[in-house]
């Protein structure tokens, strides 16, 4: 099947989950689910940071109605999901589909970016996912949306480094004497789930949700919140507690869950987040069906939410 047949295939809340992956593995940043609209899709919120020739930093604020359909798009449709947009006050309307405008909604969308219109329209098309998934193999691979020889494996290439430079840290601190376990835990954790994700891809074609077949996984540098210490956690929370303790360096991370959204704090910590280490929490987010809702740079939270 090509991938222009699987994206149309997709499960309209898998091709969601989808666009939000593309989304942050693109560079966006503070992603938010918007609550399902009158047509029982969801929209994405994001922020984009945007670089110029002068070294000024420009934070856009992007509204992403993420669809499949069945036909071209009209310019009623995305005249009526520009109003949403208009509504928050974003900069762009990103429209991420399987499908492509009609030529006379393109030609509509061209006349309004011309114009003094806010926020401008951008779409990332049917043939132009396919182009951005070359790029980002890891969603590829994630989605079952690659038949590439080698590209399966590539999804997971990055992890496995990471994971071979955990093991190389611990080894060198145990070398030196030094305490080695936040290495070692984090790598065998990152192994495991590389070895699940693996398995299911050559499986499967595409992973799977994580579910309670992952069993708990028992960590007792974990605080509480005013409530003693938290001693166990599901496998995917499991991965990023240990990863962001490594990052961090902390001697502990105290734990706190409101409201479906987890606090992840490092305590006696080293070193804040670096842009590296966000990015690395993220992507490790992508494989473990975790939104990483906060954590940025020069920082020692993050808040991280199940993927739905």
């Amino acid at each position: 099947m090509s991938v222009a047949a699987k994206l149309a295939s997709m499960d309209p809340q898998d091709f969601e989950n989808f666009s939000y992956d593309l989304l942050q593995s693109s560079g966006f940043h503070s992603i938010i689910w918007r609550t399902p609209g009158s047509d029982g899709g969801r929209d994405i919120e994001a922020l984009y940071s945007a670089t110029d020739p002068s070294g000024y930093i420009e934070v856009q604020t992007w509204y992403a109605e993420c669809k499949r359909y069945a036909k071209s798009i009209d310019w009623a449709t995305v005249w009526g999901k520009i109003a949403f947009s208009q509504n928050a006050k974003t900069d762009y309307f990103l429209l991420v589909t399987n499908n492509n405008p009609s030529p006379q909604c393109e030609s509509e969308i061209t006349k309004w970016n011309l114009g003094l219109n806010r926020p401008k329209i951008r779409v990332w098309r049917g043939y132009e996912l396919q182009a951005l998934l070359r790029s980002f193999p890891q969603v590829a691979a994630k989605y079952g949306l690659t038949s590439v020889p080698g590209q399966v494996e590539g999804g997971l290439q990055s992890l496995s480094m990471q994971a071979m430079k955990l093991t190389q840290a611990a080894h060198s601190a145990a070398v030196f004497g030094a305490d080695s376990i936040r290495e070692l835990e984090a790598a065998s954790l990152l192994g495991e789930l590389i070895s699940l994700r693996m398995d299911e891809l050559h499986r499967h074609g595409r992973i799977l949700k994580l579910g309670s077949a992952q069993g708990t996984i028992p960590l007792d540098w974990l605080v509480g919140q005013g409530a003693g210490p938290v001693t166990l956690l599901p496998f995917g929370t499991a991965v990023i507690a240990s990863i962001f303790r490594q990052v961090l360096q902390a001697g502990a991370v105290q734990f706190e869950d409101a409201e479906n959204t987890i606090t992840l704090t490092g305590l006696d910590v080293r070193m804040p987040l670096s842009p590296a280490a966000t990015s690395l929490l993220r992507e490790v987010g992508i494989w473990c069906d975790i939104e990483v809702v906060k954590g940025e740079p020069g920082e020692s939270t993050i808040q991280i939410k199940a993927r739905n």
